[in-house]
C-alpha cells in the first residue's frame, strides 16, 4: 500500500509540476550543446525527492536510510537551485561537499578496498575520508554528465541497482525489497516513459536537481553496502557495479584538463555525445551504453567468481585505461 501511495504521489506531482514548470522556471531549453526540441520541463527530480519525502514521513525506516534522505535534501537544493538560478560550480561543490561531510561524520566512509590474493588487506587508513569523499561526489556528479539522451540517466541508474542487487543475491545476502531504494527504483521505471514521451503525461527532464539525486542515492548505497557488518560482498564488485558511470566522468574531467579547459565546464566529450555526433540516433545510443554498462558488470562478476578478486581488480583497472585511451585517440584525431 505504501509504494502505491509513493508513486501516486511521484506521477500526481509529475502533472502538476509540469503545467507550472514556467512559472517555477524550470524549464529546460534546447541550445548548441542540448539538442532536444522545445522547452521541456525539469520537474523529474522534484517529483522524485516528493515521493521519497512522503516515504520517509509514513515508513518506518532505518536511521542509515534517514540520513541519507535528510543529507540528500542539500543535494537536491542544490540541483534546484541550479535549474532555476545557474549557480557557480563552486557553490554546487560546496553544497555537495556538506552533505558528504555530515555522512562521513556520522559512519558513512570508506575503510577498506577489499581482500585480495598477493595483495592482502588494502586498508585506508588516513585517506579514507578523503576517498569517501572523491568516490560520494565522482558517482553522484557521474550520473548527473551522462543525463544528456531521454532516459540514459535513469536507465544506467537502474542498471547499477540492479548489478549490486544481483550481486547480493548472488552471495547469499538478504534484500530489502521495501526502502527508499525500492521506491525510487519504480518511480524511475514510470519516469523513463515519461522521459520518453511514451505516456499521456507532460514530457520531462530530471533536471540537475534529479540526476545528482540519484547519483547521491546511488553513492550512499553504494558505501552502505560496503560498510554494513551484515553484508558479505566484495568491494570491487560495487566498482564494477557502477564502472560506466565513473569510466565516464573521470575521462570526460581528463580530457579537459588536456585541453587546458574548466573540468566542470559543459561541452560535448560525453560518449553519448561523441555517438551524437557520429550520425547515431539517439534510442541506439541509450541501447549501445545501457548494453556497454550491463557487459561491464556481467563480466566484472562473472572474472570475480572464476578467477578471484586480484585478477578482478587487475581487469577493472585494464578496462578502464583502454577505455581512457580510445577516448583520447578519438579526442587526438578529432
Amino acid at each position: 500500500m505504501l509504494l502505491i501511495i509513493t508513486l501516486s504521489i511521484f506521477v500526481i506531482s509529475q502533472i502538476i509540476l509540469s503545467h507550472y514548470a514556467k512559472v517555477l522556471n524550470l524549464i529546460d531549453k534546447p541550445d548548441d550543446r542540448k539538442k532536444h526540441e522545445g522547452n521541456i520541463p525539469t520537474v523529474g527530480g522534484v517529483s522524485l525527492f516528493l515521493s521519497l519525502f512522503i516515504f520517509y514521513l509514513l515508513a518506518d525506516i532505518s536511521q542509515n536510510y534517514k540520513l541519507i534522505l535528510l543529507t540528500s535534501l542539500i543535494v537536491f537544493l542544490s540541483g534546484l537551485l541550479d535549474d532555476i538560478f545557474k549557480l557557480s560550480v563552486l557553490t554546487r561543490v560546496l553544497l555537495q561537499l556538506a552533505a558528504c561531510l555530515i555522512l562521513i561524520l556520522n559512519g558513512f566512509r570508506v575503510l577498506y578496498l577489499g581482500e585480495y590474493e598477493i595483495l592482502g588487506n588494502l586498508s585506508l587508513g588516513v585517506i579514507s575520508i578523503p576517498f569517501s569523499i572523491i568516490a560520494i561526489m565522482l558517482l553522484t556528479n557521474s550520473i548527473n554528465w551522462i543525463d544528456g539522451l531521454d532516459g540514459l540517466a535513469s536507465i544506467i541508474y537502474l542498471q547499477s541497482y540492479f548489478a549490486i542487487n544481483a550481486f547480493l543475491f548472488f552471495y547469499g545476502n538478504n534484500i530489502e525489497y521495501i526502502s527508499i531504494y525500492s521506491v525510487l527504483f519504480l518511480n524511475l521505471l514510470i519516469f523513463i516513459f515519461i522521459n520518453m514521451n511514451k505516456l499521456p503525461i507532460t514530457k520531462s527532464f530530471l533536471g540537475d536537481s534529479g540526476s545528482i539525486l540519484i547519483g547521491y542515492l546511488l553513492s550512499c548505497h553504494m558505501i552502505h553496502i560496503n560498510i554494513s557488518p551484515e553484508i558479505n560482498i566484495h568491494p570491487i564488485l560495487i566498482a564494477w557495479a557502477v564502472g560506466f558511470p565513473i569510466f565516464n566522468i573521470i575521462t570526460v574531467m581528463l580530457l579537459r584538463a588536456l585541453k587546458l579547459n574548466n573540468p566542470f565546464s559543459p561541452d560535448r566529450l560525453h560518449l553519448h555525445h561523441v555517438l551524437q555526433d557520429r550520425g547515431i540516433n539517439d534510442g541506439s545510443i541509450v541501447l549501445i551504453l545501457f548494453s556497454f554498462a550491463a557487459f561491464l558488470s556481467l563480466i566484472g562478476g562473472f572474472i570475480f567468481y572464476f578467477f578471484g578478486s586480484f585478477v578482478s581488480l587487475l581487469s577493472f583497472i585494464f578496462i578502464f585505461i583502454l577505455y581512457i585511451s580510445l577516448n583520447f585517440i578519438y579526442a587526438y584525431r578529432n
